[in-house]
């Protein structure tokens, strides 16, 4: 568990506190809250997953929900052709969460059924932001840029969705070597929306595709992590909150979290991780990798890819307490010059 403090030139001071544990292998839990002085950003997240249940351990669950408001979120609009003078601020609040149950009949391999639920608002932005961007709020009416974007005055999505997991990691946290996939399906309701659109859409599937390798050397100083993500959705008018995304922490490392939204979307990705050191820092033995890695994707409708396809290096440094937490940077370089994420996170 920790507690801390931060100071953001645009919400001011900050409070969070944070609770991470990993009892076993397949069993852990995140839970964190922060909220600024001013409450205008506050939110509780919380993601726990138990595969350990029952004879043999031939079940389990995982659980992630949400509920917060931000008010530095940046929409540039739909599409692969937005560029960086296209941003705008507006405050995303959201409350959801997806609840999926897992089936392992066999070794590595797991099928999971579940809900997804997401309840999003959006509202004018931050008054300090709004001095060097427009609001995103104010280019939603009518003859404003973003007027047909759908979901952008507000809107729930409900759904169902089914997995199939194929895992042959040696590590959940910090592997080393082994295979992941993942197949998500999803048919999902919109309701509570303000159309905006000529079109618009009340029903709609989603699938993604998830698969990763590792290779490393016999004493684990290298690894080479290859990634690969597809997102498709049935239509273009879903939505934009639940479009295909890119960029992020977990995506192309060289956009902030949600840069670009498309009906689809093509992540991919080479990572190598170097051992460098291993420290004792707050009585914790940590792991220090440093990770030059090259990013790749974009997103795309039905007629295919438009513009640039981005291709991005960049460099990882990774603190990593095994099995658990990590405290990990990025920076990369893409269109919108060098991009700096990360934070204290699972690793992976």
């Amino acid at each position: 568990m920790q507690l801390r403090g931060f100071y953001n030139e645009f919400i001011g001071p900050t409070f969070a506190i944070e609770a991470v544990s990993c009892p076993a292998a397949y069993f852990n839990y995140w839970v964190s809250a922060q909220v600024s002085t001013d409450g205008k950003n506050a939110g509780i997240r919380a993601h726990v997953e138990n595969l350990t249940l029952g004879k043999k351990h031939r079940f389990g669950y995982e659980l992630i929900a949400d509920a917060f408001q931000d008010p530095r979120y940046c929409f540039y609009g739909v599409g692969s052709g937005s560029k960086e003078e296209d941003k705008t601020n507006y405050t995303h609040q959201e409350f959801g969460g997806i609840l999926d149950f897992y089936w392992m009949p066999v070794d590595h391999w797991r099928f999971g059924i579940g809900r997804k639920v997401r309840k999003v608002n959006v509202s004018d932005g931050n008054d300090k932001i709004h001095d060097i961007m427009p609001w995103t709020t104010d280019l939603t009416s009518e003859g404003g840029k973003f007027e047909m974007v759908a979901g952008i005055k507000g809107a729930t999505v409900v759904g169902g969705r089914v997995n199939l997991v194929f895992d042959s990691r040696n590590s959940e946290f910090t592997p080393s070597a082994g295979f992941f996939g993942k197949a998500t399906a999803e048919f999902n309701n919109v309701s509570d929306q303000v159309v905006t659109t000529s079109d618009p859409v009340s029903n709609y599937g989603k699938f993604s595709i998830d698969l990763r390798q590792y290779f490393s050397t016999r004493d684990q100083i290298l690894t080479l992590l290859l990634r690969n993500t597809w997102i498709f959705t049935t239509d273009e008018n879903i939505p934009f909150f639940d479009l295909a995304t890119l960029g992020g922490d977990f995506s192309n490392r060289a956009f902030d979290n949600g840069r670009f939204y498309g009906q689809h979307s093509v992540f991919a990705s080479m990572e190598i991780r170097v051992q460098m050191m291993h420290i004792v820092f707050l009585g914790m033995p940590m792991d220090v990798q440093m990770a030059p890695f090259l990013d790749a994707g974009q997103v795309f409708n039905a007629d295919g890819f438009t513009g640039n396809f981005n291709v991005n290096p960049g460099m990882s440094i990774r603190i990593i307490n095994p099995p658990n937490l990590g405290i990990i940077g990025n920076a990369a370089i893409g269109q919108d010059g060098i991009i700096f994420i990360g934070g204290v996170t699972l690793p992976f």
